[in-house]
């Protein structure tokens, strides 16, 4: 029982691993500075299945996508103090509410943070930017990685 939870385990951590480490070589090869996030983007959503991934995936990049641009016009409207970091928070994860995307609403809360609390030496635009393409990169590199681990075990049986 044991060994087998062990296996299961190790395949589970092995196909996040070669996610993150595809995730992060793209952004590197974008020119893209925190590929971090891609990677952690691409362990957060790796699961057994495809379409729990796709599922995972998507959600991760709505909220991004949300927080992106709420935290960019945020900033670029108000500048970034504590109030306006607040403000935007609470209407990113609205927003994710009131699209009925309230599962996507934590990371557009993070998303936001990210860009205005977060200290930058870029532009607004281009943190945003960033952030929601290292997201979608990481989301994609963990949903191809378990597609073609599930077509390789649906061939090997």
């Amino acid at each position: 029982m044991l060994y087998r939870r062990v296996l299961v385990g190790l395949g589970q951590a092995g196909i996040s691993v070669i996610a993150a480490l595809i995730a992060y070589a793209c952004t590197l090869w974008l020119g893209l500075q925190n590929g971090f996030w891609a990677s952690i983007t691409a362990i957060a959503i790796t699961q057994g299945g495809f379409h729990a991934t796709a599922d995972l995936g998507r959600r991760q990049c709505i909220g991004a996508s949300i927080g992106g641009i709420v935290g960019l016009c945020f900033a670029i409207g108000f500048g970034p103090t504590l109030w306006v970091y607040a403000i935007a928070v609470l209407v990113s994860i609205s927003a994710c509410a009131a699209i009925n995307r309230s599962d996507a609403g934590q990371l557009a809360g993070i998303t936001t943070t990210v860009i205005l609390l977060v200290p930058h030496t870029d532009s607004p635009v281009d943190i945003a930017l960033s952030r929601v393409s290292e997201v979608a990169l990481g989301a994609l590199s963990g949903a191809c990685v378990v597609l073609l681990v599930q077509r390789l075990n649906c061939r090997s049986r």
